[in-house]
């Protein structure tokens, strides 16, 4: 009885020479952590133990920009809060998930609301 991963354009990305840039989207980052978690229990001992470890580090990247990356995604045109919201709650899981989201709304009126207070002040001499 034979066990295969699934190839996917994540883990060919692996294979790309450095002296070829790629620029990763915030969607590329979501689908690296949720191809991450899918290995994680795939029933390959080796390949689960190596996603354990991949997914450490991720998270320790992860737990540092996802705020940023959140408010990035929400101020590009093409995703609003749709993107954030499909993966949040794929990554975390319908309740937290929501709540990240919140976390990510509240974060963006807090930014508003500093800019205005900024705007304000400013004085327009002729």
């Amino acid at each position: 009885m034979s066990t295969q991963v699934e190839s996917n354009s994540i883990s060919e990305e692996v294979s790309i020479p450095a002296d070829e840039p790629k620029e990763y989207t915030s969607e590329d980052v979501c689908d690296i952590k949720v191809t991450l978690s899918e290995w994680a229990c795939c029933g390959i001992d080796l390949v689960e133990e190596m996603a354990y470890k991949m997914i450490e580090k991720y998270d320790k990247y992860w737990d540092n920009t996802h705020g940023f990356l959140g408010v990035a995604v929400v101020l590009d045109p093409r995703f609003k809060m749709t993107l954030i919201g499909y993966y949040y709650k794929m990554i975390y899981g319908e309740v937290l998930g929501e709540e990240m989201v919140e976390a990510i709304r509240t974060r963006l009126y807090d930014l508003v609301t500093l800019y205005q207070g900024k705007t304000n002040n400013i004085v327009f001499e002729s």
